[in-house]
């Protein structure tokens, strides 16, 4: 029932083991209740084979681009060397598993900072070298890129579609109907 599971917390509560852990955050990476959430699934779900609908479907070009970071900031090389400090007190001082957590996010934020650079030097020569540019999907992991990435595009006057977590639920239906039918 779409009422029961209106909000992403009722589900991972019931189905993902959701609970505060013991750095007082919210895990929602296990599994429960599988048996049934399977026959849930299995009511709602709509099942196609691909071969019968492929040439309904448009082409579609899958490019992974990988760039090279420039060279690594002293912070952030503090900062890793303090972590595998910590990761070796993990076993014998309680704080240590709390600090690591923190670093860890630290590293994360750090080495999006470290990409932006270079992703944006890479938009730059794709959007300026394409005669016609097609539509293009860009994953971003940190919300920070995502935003870096946007700014760009604004400023050089192409158009874009943003969907991320923060995006409500009506917008970003109509951004993705969008996407589909506008050349």
């Amino acid at each position: 029932n779409p009422i029961s599971f209106y909000n992403i917390r009722t589900f991972t509560d019931r189905y993902c083991d959701g609970h505060i852990d013991k750095f007082n955050h919210y895990d929602d990476r296990g599994q429960s209740r599988l048996k049934e959430l399977a026959f849930i699934m299995s009511k709602m779900l709509i099942r196609i084979r691909m071969e019968d609908h492929a040439t309904q479907l448009p082409k579609v070009n899958r490019n992974r681009v990988i760039l090279e970071a420039p060279s690594i900031t002293a912070k952030f090389k503090k900062t890793k060397q303090r972590f595998y400090q910590e990761l070796e007190k993990i076993d014998s001082d309680i704080n240590a598993k709390k600090r690591v957590q923190m670093m860890a996010s630290q590293l994360f934020r750090e080495t999006c900072a470290i990409k932006i650079k270079p992703v944006l030097q890479y938009l730059e020569d794709y959007c300026v070298n394409q005669v016609d540019l097609e539509k293009t999907v860009i994953f971003c992991k940190h919300r920070d890129m995502l935003h870096s990435i946007t700014n760009y595009l604004s400023n050089i006057h192409i158009p874009y579609i943003c969907i991320s977590g923060e995006t409500d639920m009506d917008v970003r239906s109509k951004r993705i109907a969008s996407f589909r039918t506008d050349e």
